[in-house]
């Protein structure tokens, strides 16, 4: 058994604009109605991740994003517009200088990577704010 890299790659815009966060709030909290409903009535939270997982394809309870997500939205924009951590790099999109190239990820042994950009791409992606952003 050897280790694998594990990891994101995607592509968004150099610069997130305000339409585009106010955008992504609306469809975190879209995701988020839709998974309590689905998740009615079920008051164990590894049942609710089961669910989750089920329905689309990502392991966490629908609690966990806030009623009110902006903060972390506008967390995850400000980590974009200065990409940092010891897990990711980035560089220009040589076919438009507008968009960005963003890789996040680690080698792993079976368990899924802990660094810091590709835990804010995951949770972007897993609370479907991501692609109103841009990113994808």
């Amino acid at each position: 058994m050897g280790a694998e890299q594990v990891g994101y790659i995607v592509k968004g815009p150099r610069k997130i604009s305000e339409s585009r966060i106010r955008a992504a709030v609306c469809a975190c909290r879209r995701l988020r109605r839709k998974l309590l409903k689905l998740c009615a009535g079920i008051d164990d939270s590894y049942t609710r991740t089961e669910v989750v997982a089920e329905k689309v394809g990502e392991y966490f309870d629908p609690e966990e994003i806030p009623e009110n997500p902006e903060s972390v939205i506008r967390d995850f924009v400000a980590w974009w517009h200065h990409i940092e951590g010891r897990d990711t790099c980035s560089r220009s999109d040589p076919d438009d200088s507008r968009q960005v190239l963003v890789y996040a990820g680690e080698m792993s042994w079976g368990d899924e990577p802990q660094g810091y950009g590709f835990q804010k791409l995951k949770q972007a992606f897993g609370w479907g704010f991501a692609e109103a952003l841009g990113v994808r």
